[in-house]
């Protein structure tokens, strides 16, 4: 921010930096080696807390650059969305529990994200089309995060799963394999 004249954006990270513990971050940095990974991690942690959620990344995660199957920005662009998806879920709702988990799991041959979170659920009407450009659960000129998603996975071969259930929370688990193997089981 400081580097782009940005200084009310600066002050204003500086200030709510605290909402994440330094041992959040240091936890973060520890299973995600992937620097701009980590460190898109580390600002939606930011946001999250400023909005009173918890987000957390599963201690058993492990992702290194040199096990990245995809382009580095499509893993931003997924992982951001997906967080920001359930960040806004959580921060529409009157949740009791506002918590979202983020998984990475990369080995050589197989990349395994999640993202589970506290809220709503997917309503049943809306779970076979979520995928489609402008289909949202949050209202009108919505709904490219997922379609988006959803493209990167398939031009990488991919998958892409959902559990849901209303008003326990949704979990999203997407894997890519190296063609050249079978389908990874972690």
């Amino acid at each position: 921010y400081l580097q782009s004249g940005q200084i009310d954006q600066a002050k204003h990270l500086i200030i709510n930096s605290s909402l994440v513990s330094s041992q959040a971050v240091r936890e973060t940095a520890d299973c995600i080696r992937v620097s701009s990974i980590c460190a898109l991690v580390i600002g939606k942690m930011m946001h999250a807390a400023e909005l009173g959620i918890l987000l957390t990344v599963s201690p058993d995660s492990r992702c290194l650059e040199k096990d990245l199957l995809l382009p580095m920005e499509d893993y931003i662009t997924i992982i951001g969305n997906l967080l920001e998806n359930a960040i806004e879920e959580l921060s529409n709702g009157e949740h009791e529990i506002k918590e979202i988990t983020l998984g990475l799991y990369c080995d050589p041959d197989c990349n395994i994200i999640t993202c589970e979170d506290t809220g709503r659920g997917i309503h049943p009407d809306l779970i076979d089309r979520i995928y489609e450009k402008g289909v949202s659960s949050k209202g009108t000129n919505r709904g490219t995060g997922l379609f988006l998603i959803k493209q990167l996975v398939e031009e990488s071969h991919g998958d892409i799963s959902i559990e849901t259930e209303p008003g326990e929370g949704t979990c999203f688990t997407i894997t890519f394999t190296e063609r050249k193997h079978t389908p990874c089981i972690m």
